[in-house]
């Protein structure tokens, strides 16, 4: 079983459209894949249909999960479940991991767990757009991390900063593997082109070849609660989700 955690501190960059699309690729392929939301935005598990007022990873990292807890929901997707989010995460920043009341590694038990019990596949997290205590969780817990984003200097200089936060978990998990920064959003104009050549340069990690280009799919996707590749299956960004989930487990299979 494989950890992905979708990651990166800045809002907007395609991370939850990276997940969905991801796991109902790989569902396609009949891959059993669990999704974990930990934003506190809880837009993954709006996308689901999942029910946020019951138990969510809050409880997980809390610790007041008990066996007979159920935590894992079903979802729209075949193959895929999900353990949802809710507003509380917002109240678990870095001082929760500090002070003991959150256990920052709440989510690698339960994949551990998971594993013994050959469940699932897949493991995807998608991650908030800050380094809170949830997502220091899931860096904890992954065994690769993939960093959606586009491209400009401020983005630039995000995915350095993300890197170095990253670096800096190896302590606590010192096999987590940066699988590599994917470039989203992507249109073929010269900004975009010279944005995507500074991050091949410059960047000490794998840039993705296959780039997920901006297209309608996504947007419309979203408003029908479906993914991208079964609402719009020929748009550009679904064509390139598919490239890109083979380049993955391209690397996932040379390890």
């Amino acid at each position: 079983m494989k950890v992905l955690a979708i990651v990166n501190l800045k809002g907007g960059v395609g991370k939850t459209t990276t997940a969905i699309n991801t796991a109902a690729i790989l569902a396609e392929r009949d891959k059993r894949v669990l999704l974990i939301d930990a934003d506190s935005q809880y837009n993954l598990s709006m996308h689901m249909k999942a029910v946020t007022d019951g138990f969510t990873l809050c409880d997980l990292l809390e610790g007041k999960i008990k066996e007979n807890c159920f935590l894992i929901q079903h979802t729209y997707l075949r193959n895929v479940n999900i353990i949802p989010s809710s507003i509380d995460l917002m109240k678990m920043d870095l001082s929760t991991l500090r002070s003991g009341m959150v256990n920052h590694s709440a989510i690698l038990d339960f994949c551990n767990n998971l594993r013994d019990g050959n469940a699932y596949d897949f493991v995807i997290i998608d991650c908030p757009p800050s380094f809170s205590a949830a997502c220091a969780a899931a860096i904890c817990a992954a065994d690769d991390i993939v960093i959606p984003t586009t491209v400009g200097v401020y983005e630039q200089e995000g995915v350095k900063n993300l890197l170095k936060q990253i670096n800096g978990m190896k302590a606590i998990n010192p096999d987590v593997n940066v699988a590599g920064v994917l470039i989203t959003q992507f249109r073929k104009d010269e900004l975009c082109m010279q944005g995507a050549d500074y991050f091949r340069k410059h960047l000490p990690v794998k840039i993705f070849e296959n780039m997920i280009w901006r297209s309608n799919g996504v947007g419309e996707s979203a408003y029908a609660n479906e993914s991208c590749i079964s609402w719009s299956p020929n748009c550009w960004a679904a064509r390139t989700y598919r490239k890109f989930v083979d380049e993955y487990l391209e690397g996932v299979s040379n390890e």
